[in-house]
């Protein structure tokens, strides 16, 4: 990455400013679970207020996030079945 820092600490940013001349393009290859991302589908709720509803469009949507939560279902459920309660 290209980026500069300000060391002027007469700047109204102080030391800690800087600036950089490309954003970071984040994680690299993520496109083959990008589908799979809970922010994917955020904007398919938006369906909810048309008239008629896409249930196709609201439907995937919903099946990520009834994904994610039986994910993170079954592991909080085995981490209590596995607590050692009785210490």
């Amino acid at each position: 990455m290209d980026c500069k820092l300000n060391t002027d600490r007469r700047s109204s940013t102080g030391a800690a400013g800087g600036a950089c001349s490309k954003p970071d393009p984040g994680p690299p290859n993520k496109n083959g679970i990008h589908p799979y991302l809970l922010t994917h589908h955020w904007l398919d709720f938006g369906e909810l207020p048309r008239q008629p509803v896409d249930l196709g469009t609201l439907g995937s949507g919903l099946r990520v996030q009834v994904g994610w939560v039986a994910v993170a279902g079954s592991l909080a459920c085995a981490r209590f079945t596995t607590a050692d309660v009785t210490a």
